[in-house]
């Protein structure tokens, strides 16, 4: 698969040990209960596991974690840096994340989302995740709701058709997510 860049020139590589610290301060950024460097590191090993950054000018500006498990993927850490929210980097992040899995055979999607967060449930729905259930207090120490979101059957040519139309405007790179930077 191409690597795709935003109209920031954004540009999406599989995580490599060399960007764990900045995906670490990302997500001290995004969240009351960061994933650590510890976690990351043990992560990008695993054979189920799929993380991929974003750089823009070097420098590692969002990422995004999944789990491949059967025919399911399930979204476990997603984050752009504040300073760069709003631009298109989640959206190609979660392109690009969800292109390589219904490659490697994933049919269904998963995640777990703030209540609260309306701008990433709108990103979710624009790619067809629907709300299917509520976690209660799921999010600690706020005790804040998840809300749990699904797409199923995202192997099927109407949606891969879907995801194709939604590709990220912009220069094509020529490195794939197997490469590293």
């Amino acid at each position: 698969m191409d690597t795709h860049t935003t109209r920031t020139t954004a540009a999406v590589f599989r995580m490599t040990p060399e960007d764990v610290a900045e995906v670490a301060r990302i997500e001290r950024q995004s969240s009351s209960t960061p994933w650590s460097e510890e976690s990351l590191r043990y992560e990008i090993g695993q054979p189920t596991s799929r993380y991929v950054i974003a750089k823009m000018d070097g420098e590692v500006v969002g990422h995004l974690g999944m789990w491949l498990i059967a025919h399911e993927a399930h979204i476990t850490t997603f984050s752009v840096d504040t300073r760069h929210r709003r631009m298109g980097i989640g959206g190609l992040l979660l392109w690009e994340s969800m292109t390589q899995a219904i490659n490697e055979g994933v049919s269904r999607f998963t995640l777990e989302v703030r209540a609260s967060n309306v701008p990433a449930q709108n990103l979710y729905r624009k790619f067809g995740f629907v709300p299917v259930a509520v976690r209660k207090r799921y999010y600690a120490p706020e005790q804040e709701d998840a809300v749990v979101m699904w797409i199923d059957q995202a192997n099927t040519a109407a949606y891969r058709s879907r995801l194709a139309a939604m590709a990220p405007c912009g220069r094509v790179e020529g490195k794939s997510l197997s490469s590293t930077q």
